[in-house]
């Protein structure tokens, strides 16, 4: 028992030592010696634990994404349709599904790392970027555009997305910012309040581009 708990430290100092180089320094441009040593472990660990650099990152992603639990969002919103006959209950429906986005996007206490990581994912290894766009920005974009099309009446797919980015994207931008990012060490907490003041305005705005 006492060597499985001494490995699972192990590992996790070595993601967390990855992501941070990762949010630093970009995907490729990180490694095995420089993730080790951050970690103050030999190479040999990374291979021993993860079997590869490239098994490495994937829980790195695996850890970025832990707190998003997409099957949440959808059960909500099949246990709480009957919200939608009425115009006071489809605003608490959008409010309710976007404040659980924000929750899951930035909960309180997240190390920078983890935004700064997703944004260097999505703009580098395919396929990175094709686990998180499958993982996450599939399956949300699904339901909040089917969210629109039932609120609103209007089928149109085009337009039900332009709702979901303009919901969603001035959060998006800032997380995905690395410039704005980098002001802030990846070892540090998202700055929270911040973007609880984001969230606020781009519900305001979701409701009134809905008509609610």
């Amino acid at each position: 028992m006492g060597e499985y708990k001494i490995s699972e430290e192990t590992k996790q100092s070595l993601i967390q030592a990855a992501g941070i180089l990762c949010a630093q320094h970009g995907v490729d441009n990180v490694s095995v010696q420089k993730i080790a040593k951050a970690a103050n472990m030999h190479p040999s660990a990374v291979n021993y634990h993860f079997g590869s650099k490239e098994n490495l990152l994937q829980c790195v992603m695996l850890e970025a994404m832990r707190n998003w639990n997409i099957a949440r969002l959808v059960q909500y919103y099949e246990n709480n349709v009957n919200l939608l006959r009425s115009l006071d209950g489809k605003r608490q429906m959008v409010r309710d599904l976007l404040s659980m986005f924000y929750e899951m996007l930035y909960h309180e206490g997240q190390p920078l790392w983890i935004n700064m990581v997703m944004a260097r994912c999505v703009m580098g290894r395919e396929k990175l970027r094709d686990m998180l766009f499958k993982e996450l920005v599939e399956p949300i974009f699904s339901l909040f555009a089917h969210l629109y099309r039932e609120i609103t009446g209007n089928e149109d797919l085009d337009s039900a997305r332009c709702w979901v980015i303009n919901a969603i994207s001035s959060v998006l931008l800032v997380t995905i910012n690395l410039t704005w990012l980098s002001n802030g060490e990846p070892g540090e907490s998202v700055n929270y309040s911040f973007y609880r003041r984001i969230q606020m305005f781009a519900t305001e705005n979701a409701l009134f581009s809905m008509g609610l």
